[in-house]
């Protein structure tokens, strides 16, 4: 298994988001990132499946994401990884 990391606008808030997935290929690792996308989009968004604006906004989310794991992502196959945080 390789932990495969990707800076990310779809997560950003204040700074940038990071999606960070355990997987043997990059391409599981892409696949796992939309299957809990899909899966918990609602509760991550604070929204209700009846919301009106809910599949636009998912549209637009989906969209960003997969600009995000579009890009090459940072393999680690072994060692540490520190992640520096702010105040």
């Amino acid at each position: 298994m390789k932990l495969f990391h990707w800076y990310s606008k779809y997560l950003q808030n204040y700074s940038r988001g990071d999606i960070v997935i355990m997987a043997a290929t990059i391409e599981e690792a892409r696949k796992k990132a939309i299957k809990d996308f899909e899966a918990n989009y609602n509760e991550r968004h604070f929204i209700t499946p009846d919301d009106e604006d809910r599949d636009e906004d998912m549209r637009g989310h989906r969209e960003t994401l997969n600009e995000d794991l579009a890009k090459e992502p940072f393999i680690l196959e072994e060692g540490v990884i520190f992640i520096e945080g702010s105040n």
